[in-house]
C-alpha cells in the first residue's frame, strides 16, 4: 500500500513538472520568434532609410534622370543590412498638392522582411 501511494505521487510530481517544463519551453520560443520579428523590422527600417537617401543622392547628382512629371519604380543597386535587393522597392512620384515648392517630388520606399 506504502508503495503505492508513493508511486503515485512521484507520478503526480513529474507530471507537475512536465506541464511546467513545457510551458517554460512555449514562453521561451515565443520570447525568440517576438525578438527575431523585432530584428527584422529594424533592419527593414534602417533599409528602407538607407534606400531614401540613395535615391536623393541620385536625383541630386542626376536630376536631369528624373523628370518631374514621370514616376518611378525602382531596386537599390544592392542588398541592404542582409535583406535582398529584390525585396526592397522605391517608388518616385509626383507631389499633387499646391502648397510643395516647385520640383518636390514623393518618395516611398516599401521593404518586405518576411521569411
Amino acid at each position: 500500500m506504502k508503495k503505492g501511494v508513493v508511486l503515485t505521487v512521484v507520478l503526480i510530481l513529474i507530471l507537475i513538472i512536465s506541464i511546467i517544463a513545457g510551458a517554460m519551453i512555449f514562453l521561451l520560443t515565443s520570447q525568440a520568434r517576438l525578438l527575431e520579428h523585432q530584428i527584422r523590422r529594424t533592419r527593414a527600417y534602417y533599409a528602407a532609410k538607407a534606400s531614401m537617401w540613395w535615391i536623393i543622392d541620385q536625383m541630386i547628382q542626376n536630376p536631369s534622370s528624373y523628370h518631374p512629371n514621370s514616376q518611378y519604380t525602382l531596386n537599390p543597386p544592392q542588398d541592404i543590412g542582409g535583406i535582398p535587393r529584390s525585396n526592397i522597392t522605391i517608388f518616385i512620384g509626383r507631389m499633387n498638392t499646391g502648397s510643395a515648392p516647385q520640383g518636390t517630388r514623393v518618395v516611398r520606399v516599401n521593404v518586405n522582411y518576411s521569411l
